[in-house]
């Protein structure tokens, strides 16, 4: 039986290749944009 060990995430697959320092601070940012983004969305509904 054979086990391949490939990541089954975006973090794994990004720490093979960054340092996990940057995977966090790229999870950071796209928090950060998502966040920014609802809000803006949220803004404009309470507006109609």
């Amino acid at each position: 039986m054979l086990i391949y060990s490939t990541p089954s995430s975006v973090g794994g697959l990004l720490w093979g290749k960054l340092p996990l320092t940057m995977v966090w601070t790229v999870f950071l940012v796209l928090c950060i944009l998502s966040a920014l983004f609802m809000f803006a969305m949220m803004k404009r509904l309470e507006k109609a």
